[in-house]
């Protein structure tokens, strides 16, 4: 195989146009780091729950002292590559925080019943009460009243709901 001095300078200019590249884009990306980091400083995160309009509860804010959820390291790596962050601690405050805002709107509206969350494609989490039961109890055979309940099920939907459903099918 024969190589010519020309495509060899020519290899040795692109890859010198590739460095300087690599580092104007490293420069950019430390530049909007600072950045993001001096803002973070500046104002704390703060999720509103219902979004745009002014919360009727007070919203969540990201302080330092809050521990992040361990997540399957799974999940934490899809959202670290889809958000494009750089640290797993990171990606673990960001879903800390989306299970946090789940968690404060349900806790909100637990008292009306067949209030709804919908995650478009993944699924529902809904808000049932249950009314007091009367059971007989085993030995003694005392008639016992259940105190009433406030449950939250989860309803798989879209591609979740359809895995499911064939899973199932398969089964019988």
């Amino acid at each position: 195989m024969k190589t010519t001095v020309l495509d060899v300078q020519t290899a040795f200019e692109q890859v010198a146009e590739m460095r300087k590249e690599m580092q104007r884009l490293e420069r950019r990306a430390r530049d909007l780091e600072g950045n993001l980091r001096a803002t973070a400083k500046k104002r704390p995160l703060v999720i509103h729950p219902e979004g745009n309009s002014r919360p009727k509860t007070p919203p969540f804010v990201l302080s330092k002292d809050v521990h992040p959820l361990k997540t399957d390291p799974g999940l934490a790596e899809r959202v670290q590559r889809a958000m494009d962050l750089e640290t797993r601690r990171e990606t673990e405050i960001v879903v800390a925080i989306v299970v946090n805002a789940l968690e404060q709107l349900l806790l909100s509206k637990l008292g009306i019943d067949g209030f709804a969350i919908k995650l478009g494609g993944f699924g529902k989490f809904k808000v049932r009460h249950v009314g007091p039961t009367r059971r007989k109890v085993g030995f003694s055979g005392k008639v016992v009243t259940t105190n009433a309940k406030k449950k939250i099920k989860f309803v798989a939907l879209g591609s979740l709901r359809a895995s499911e459903t064939e899973q199932q099918n398969s089964g019988n």
